[in-house]
């Protein structure tokens, strides 16, 4: 891409692969190969390096070169949802394959033009998936699918993290965001019929900031097979987007009062 384009970064699991593209006319510029598979990636504010997980190893590339470094791998460990913290001097993965006491995040020193470092990890309940960072740049939100809780840690100036909260949620929360403009956690839970029978109930929380705690009933995103993942906040429309993969659609909602908009 040309120096200072916008662009937008997709991770394809299937191939491992990120499609670079055009942010604004969604011109595609070409794709990267990082791994065997490619779980998520996260783009600095500068646009200047992305950082993509691939199974046991995060991948950090400079997007000035296209040049990709690898960390280490992870031990018996499945990277999935990542995001930059502290500006991009740090990068945080969840651990798919965690137990509830086990490593459910690492944390990485990011240095450009080098491989990531691991420098801390810590446990973010079972099978911890989404991750969602507040404005600060240290304080995070970590989803655990089969645990069905939320965690909050924050970074320290060393890069180990302390935990400083919890909420218990509905069935496999997945996605989550942060409206800082209203004090909410916005999470999005993946229960499907196939695991919960007629007690399924796929939709979307909300949990008051910074005390955690549930704002009204779950609310739904589409139908009993919604399959809700990602969840996002767009602060200068005041709208919350919800991608729903069972029902091929996108749900929208007004913010604060989440009601629906238009899917």
């Amino acid at each position: 891409p040309p120096a200072g384009a916008v662009q937008t970064l997709v991770a394809c699991y299937a191939d491992g692969s990120l499609d670079v593209r055009d942010a604004r006319s969604g011109n595609a510029y070409g794709r990267l190969l990082v791994g065997d598979v490619d779980g998520d990636v996260a783009l600095d504010a500068r646009m200047s390096t992305a950082v993509a997980t691939s199974n046991d190893r995060l991948i950090s590339i400079d997007l000035s070169t296209m040049s990709a470094k690898a960390s280490a791998p992870l031990n018996e460990a499945r990277l999935g949802g990542v995001a930059l913290l502290a500006g991009g001097a740090f990068a945080v993965a969840t651990n798919e394959n965690a137990e509830s006491s086990g490593a459910g995040i690492a944390v990485y020193r990011l240095h450009r033009g080098a491989a990531p470092r691991l420098v801390s990890t810590a446990a973010a309940g079972e099978t911890p998936e989404g991750i969602a960072v507040a404005a600060d740049g240290r304080t995070m939100y970590v989803a655990s699918v089969n645990g069905n809780v939320v965690t909050r840690l924050v970074l320290n100036d060393d890069g180990t993290t302390r935990k400083t909260g919890t909420a218990r949620t509905a069935t496999r929360p997945f996605g989550v965001a942060v409206d800082a403009r209203d004090g909410l956690l916005l999470v999005a839970d993946n229960d499907t019929p196939t695991l919960s029978g007629a007690q399924s109930r796929p939709g979307l929380e909300a949990f008051s900031l910074p005390g955690m705690r549930r704002v009204g009933a779950a609310i739904s995103t589409g139908s009993p097979n919604a399959l809700p993942l990602g969840v996002a906040v767009d602060p200068d429309s005041k709208r919350l987007f919800v991608t729903n993969e069972g029902d091929d659609d996108v749900a929208v909602y007004a913010l604060p009062s989440l009601h629906r908009e238009a899917t």
